[in-house]
């Protein structure tokens, strides 16, 4: 992926046309907004899985908050 935004920002910043600010601010707006649903699944993946192994009896540690694991439970 980050190869992708790399040489799309070339693409729009070396372009011979004046470079297309609006362009770049689209881009990188849905870049972003990939990244945060990317994200945000990849959280829920993880409680749903951890949710699928934790007994009711069973004790849990982490070294942190963990909002994946307080949404498992």
């Amino acid at each position: 992926m980050n190869h992708k935004i790399t040489t799309r920002i070339k693409a729009i910043t070396y372009s011979q046309e004046s470079p297309d600010l609006n362009s770049l601010k689209v881009f990188a707006q849905t870049k972003g907004k990939e990244i945060i649903n990317s994200s945000t699944e990849a959280h829920l993946k993880v409680a749903q899985h951890g949710a699928s192994i934790v007994q009711p009896s069973d004790i849990l540690m982490t070294c942190s908050y963990s909002s994946p694991v307080c949404q498992a439970l």
